[in-house]
């Protein structure tokens, strides 16, 4: 029977994530679109493609939520799709994410900027009215870490994992959180609970498991399953 290699998960600390964002710059056009999409993907757990089809009309301000119902399909910068049509990666995937309150302020202050410049455009992460490739977001996310790691002590220097693994990250964050297995599944839309539980619960170190026992509820605040507004 032929052996099946598990995925190792590779993710970023909260404190690893805090010194990536050091380096984006915060008055900037573009400093704020950077800062604004990866904080969002590490807070939300959202696939890239997801947060790029996103539109401004998603968003529930009064609920601090975003509803998820498709993704983008990039083929180049004149032929690509974000239909609902298409839907999303997965059935379970369409749904409300909550937002924390500090998205919602950066979305804000985003939208304030994309405005001034380019007028009332449609899709949140868009900078100049075009869609860019997914992969530009991993181009100046190396470009980041690469920055980082010049000048880093050696114990600070940063791992140079995927943009998809801040999805693992936010996963990684929730459990280190003390955020119940059960709850995490249904805010990374695995199928089952199994899954979560096979896929992040051997990666926490065990000194953390203190935390895991000290439930912090007050995460759950942030924190709706994306099939229906249920509280927690």
């Amino acid at each position: 029977m032929r052996q099946i290699t598990k995925k190792k998960v590779q993710y970023w600390t909260y404190e690893e994530f805090q010194r990536f964002l050091s380096v984006i710059e915060e008055n900037s056009y573009l400093g704020c679109l950077k800062r604004t999409g990866f904080y969002f993907l590490f807070f939300t757990g959202l696939r890239i493609g997801e947060m790029m089809a996103r539109k401004w009309t998603d968003i529930d301000w009064d609920n601090q939520s975003i509803y998820v119902d498709s993704t983008l399909y990039y083929r180049n910068k004149e032929n690509w799709s974000a239909s609902t049509k298409d839907g999303t990666k997965t059935a379970s995937s369409t749904g409300w994410v909550k937002l924390t309150p500090k998205i919602i302020e950066m979305l804000k202050e985003w939208r304030e900027k994309q405005r001034d410049i380019f007028g009332d455009i449609p899709y949140i992460f868009m900078c100049d009215g075009t869609m860019y490739t997914p992969t530009r977001w991993n181009c100046w996310k190396t470009t980041l870490v690469k920055k980082w790691n010049k000048t880093a002590k050696e114990n600070e220097v940063l791992e140079n994992i995927r943009v998809h693994d801040l999805r693992d990250s936010h996963g990684m964050w929730l459990l280190s959180q003390g955020i119940d297995i059960k709850t995490i599944q249904k805010r990374l839309c695995h199928a089952k609970a199994t899954t979560t539980m096979n896929y992040y619960l051997d990666r926490l170190p065990e000194n953390e498991e203190k935390v895991l026992q000290g439930f912090k509820s007050r995460w759950l605040l942030f924190l709706l399953p994306r099939k229906g507004i249920e509280s927690f």
